[in-house]
């Protein structure tokens, strides 16, 4: 696929899809590869999204965290750790998704193309 329209770029689906658990495919890494023909807006707009989505998924792996903890009772667990690694990831892509949102400004298309 090498062009998509626009509308496409816009759908809330590249941001908040989750892959199928045959594929490996990742819905929201295939739309920051496209989405250079994404208006600046929607761009942001997908950015601001993302956010939000990490945002609410980090919440919500918190509290399954305290309620692992709680079940089995101490912190030395794999269910634990399992969900401390989702947490680091989540807490990992928010960061460079607030960072590439200060960067927006400056998005610019490829100069050697």
């Amino acid at each position: 696929m090498r062009r998509l329209d626009a509308p496409t770029c816009a759908s809330g689906s590249w941001c908040s899809g989750r892959p199928c658990e045959a594929c490996s495919n990742k819905p929201f890494l295939i739309w920051l590869a496209l989405s250079w023909q994404a208006r600046p807006r929607t761009f942001r707009r997908q950015l601001i999204n993302r956010k939000n989505l990490l945002e609410q998924q980090l919440n919500e792996e918190r509290a399954t965290l305290a309620d692992v903890i709680s079940e089995v009772g101490h912190p030395y667990h794999e269910a634990v750790w399992m969900l401390q690694l989702l947490i680091e990831q989540k807490k990992t892509e928010l960061r460079w998704v607030e960072r590439i949102l200060q960067d927006t400004a400056k998005r610019a298309p490829a100069r050697n193309a």
